[in-house]
C-alpha cells in the first residue's frame, strides 16, 4: 500500500504552458508512473488542479494523446468543447477523449479544485510529473 498526503506532493505550476497568468494553475500528481515499483503495474494517472478565477477566453482550446476524465471536487467548472458546454458543480464529472479539443475554466471568483484520471497511452510518458510540453492549443 502508498499513501500519499496532498500536502507532502510537490505543486507544479501549470498555468504558462497554457498561455496563463503564473500561479493561475497549479498540478499536484497525486499518483503518477513513478509511484510505486513493478507491483503497481497502473496505466493510468491522478492529478489534482488548483485553479484560480480566470475570464473564460483566458484558457484556450487544446488536446492531448490521452483520455481525461475530472471530477470536481470544490467550485464550479465551465467545460467545453467545439460541440457543447456543461457546467460541471462539486461532484460532477466530466470525461473527454483521446484529442477532443476543450478547455476547463473556474465559474465565479471562487478557486476550483479537481481531480482529473487520465489513462497513460503508448510509453506513459504523459503520465511523469512535468510541465506540460505536448499539449497543442489553437
Amino acid at each position: 500500500m502508498i499513501h500519499r498526503k496532498k500536502s507532502d506532493v510537490e505543486i507544479i505550476d501549470v498555468g504558462k504552458a497554457f498561455g496563463m497568468p503564473e500561479g493561475s494553475m497549479n498540478i499536484q500528481w497525486m499518483i503518477s508512473k513513478n509511484v510505486g515499483d513493478d507491483r503497481y503495474q497502473h496505466n493510468f494517472a491522478v492529478r489534482r488542479y488548483i485553479l484560480k478565477p480566470v475570464e473564460i477566453s483566458a484558457i484556450p482550446y487544446h488536446n492531448h494523446t490521452y483520455v481525461q476524465a475530472l471530477t470536481v471536487i470544490k467550485g464550479k467548472v465551465h467545460c467545453e468543447t467545439p460541440e457543447g458546454v456543461v457546467i460541471a458543480n462539486a461532484g460532477d464529472s466530466v470525461y473527454f477523449y483521446s484529442n477532443e479539443q476543450h478547455k476547463a475554466v473556474p465559474v465565479g471568483d471562487e478557486t476550483v479544485e479537481i481531480l482529473c484520471v487520465i489513462d497513460c497511452p503508448d510509453d506513459g510518458e504523459n503520465c511523469l510529473p512535468q510541465i506540460p510540453q505536448n499539449v497543442t492549443t489553437d
